[in-house]
Parts: C-alpha cells; sequence; structure tokens
C-alpha cells in the first residue's frame, strides 16, 4: 500500500501472488494420489508452473531486499535506533552461489514478473483444460444436498 511502487509494479505483483495460490491449487489437486494416471504432458507443464513460480519468487526477493536496502540506508543515516527490517539478517548467499539470484535493476522487475505471469497463466490454462477433459463422469455430476443432480446435468430420464 504505502510502497513508492508504479502501478504497472503493484498490478504484476499482485498478480504474481494471484496466480501462484491458483497454481499451488491446480497441482495440488493434479498431484494428488499416486499420479500414475497423470501423462507425460501434464507432469511436463506441472514442472514449468513450478520453475515459473520459483522464478517469480526469486524476482519478489530482489524486489524485497532492494527496498529493504532503500529503507535501511535512509533510515540508518537519520535515525539508528528505529526498527525497520534489516536486510544483513537476510542471507542470499547460497542463492548467489549456485547462480540463481540475480539483481535486477529499476523496471526489470515489472517486465520479469509480466513475462513469468504471462507463462504462468498459460499453463494454468492449459493444466485446467486438460484435466477437464480428463475427469470421470462420475466426479463431473455434482449432486445436491438432496441427492439429485444439479440442473444442468440430465440423467437422461
Amino acid at each position: 500500500e504505502r510502497l513508492p511502487w508504479s502501478e504497472r509494479l503493484k498490478r504484476q505483483v499482485q498478480q504474481a501472488c494471484v496466480l501462484e495460490s491458483l497454481s499451488l491449487a491446480a497441482t495440488s489437486h493434479l498431484c494428488s494420489g499416486t499420479m500414475q494416471e497423470v501423462s507425460v504432458t501434464v507432469r511436463s507443464r506441472l514442472r514449468n508452473v513450478l520453475y515459473y513460480l520459483h522464478e517469480n519468487c526469486l524476482v519478489l526477493l530482489d524486489l524485497v531486499c532492494q527496498r529493504w536496502l532503500y529503507e535501511h540506508q535512509n533510515t540508518w543515516a537519520a535515525d539508528t535506533e528505529k526498527s525497520l527490517h534489516c536486510p544483513d539478517n537476510l542471507n542470499i548467499d547460497f542463492l548467489i552461489r549456485v547462480k540463481r539470484y540475480r539483481q535486477l535493476r529499476k523496471g526489470e522487475h515489472v517486465m520479469a514478473l509480466r513475462q513469468q505471469n504471462e507463462m504462468i497463466a498459460n499453463v494454468v490454462r492449459q493444466l485446467c483444460r486438460g484435466s477437464a477433459s480428463r475427469v470421470p463422469k462420475a466426479r463431473t455430476a455434482t449432486v445436491g444436498l438432496s441427492g439429485h443432480r444439479s440442473p444442468g446435468s440430465r440423467s437422461g430420464a
């Protein structure tokens, strides 16, 4: 709310959060059970969506680290006793060592999030379309509290 980010960046961050929840829900649904019936194509898409989520997390981590460094530098000079998030307590050495962390410049966060968000949305769309066509008939027919099928599904009578 109070972050001095552009509206485009705020929108991409919000979209990344929503897509993360949606992706994890779809992944959880498709991965429940033994996964013996899950095709190679769906497994590949699941792997892709988790990769893009991971990439979004790295971009958001860099965004937060830069924000904390900016706040820390500005408030440390003004008031050393004021306690904010301290970037010194965040150890990202491991990510740097395995070359998984890269510091983005101003404006690159929006582009990276936008690209990853597009990819996540496309893969989730494919996963949902693919799994909807494979759902057994017994699972697709919704049964209400009275035991009757919903009006949209006719029993053939």
